[in-house]
């Protein structure tokens, strides 16, 4: 019994680094997510377009996605490298510009993002690590925007592209599934900066990556 025992012991001391091994995450990973945007734009004309009748600029809320590579230097602590796409930010609005005269003005935005973020992890066990996120990258900004008289039906058009730096922070959690498959769910904050200055918004994030 004794011997039973003892070998026993032996067993379990010596699969206890290979069980560590085990659990232990990849360095290297990439993955990809879908995102919801939830905007929060600094729209300077605003004042401008209400001295012709139009009332508060509030653009849609729309759905994206992001692909994502990293290393995790450690358990702690990784960088990460983030594009973002997010189209279709959108506002339509009619108002009565002039007695007998109506106008109705679009506008659509599209934003792409490519970022450099530090991630610092704190390991909660189970395979759960909560994260905090900061990043500074460079934002594209597409603009389509419309107008239409509606008492003749001319209609005018005209596109824009604007890009400069932008910074996003963030939490998030991870859970990891043994060594090689992660799920994440992500709430991050996004600036841009000088020409892309209006481009602010939140974002919810759900991906999932692969670690070797």
């Amino acid at each position: 019994m004794k011997k039973a025992i003892s070998a026993l012991v032996l067993a379990s001391v010596l699969l206890l680094p290979g069980l560590a091994a085990a659990e232990t995450v990849k360095p290297f990973y990439i993955g990809a997510g879908g995102l919801y945007a939830i905007e929060d734009f600094d729209v300077k004309d605003e004042a401008a377009l209400r001295a012709y009748g139009f009332g508060n600029i509030t653009f849609d809320n729309t759905w994206g996605f992001d692909i994502f590579a990293g290393y995790r230097f450690s358990e702690n602590f990784a960088l990460e490298f983030d594009f973002g796409y997010l189209p279709d930010f959108e506002w339509k609005q009619t108002a009565q510009v002039l007695p007998g005269l109506s106008i109705t003005a679009a506008e659509k935005a599209t934003i792409t993002t490519y970022a450099l973020e530090a991630k610092l992890m704190l390991p909660a066990g189970s395979g759960f690590y909560p994260y905090f996120m900061a990043g500074l990258g460079y934002m594209n900004g597409d603009v389509e925007a419309s107008a239409r008289n509606n008492n003749t039906g001319a209609t005018f058009s005209n596109k824009d592209s604007e890009s400069d730096p932008f910074a996003r922070i963030g939490l998030g959690c991870e859970k990891f599934f043994g060594d090689r498959f992660s799920m994440r769910l992500s709430a991050d904050y996004n600036m841009g900066f000088n020409d892309v200055d209006e481009a602010r918004y939140f974002t919810v994030g759900l991906g999932a990556a692969v670690h070797f």
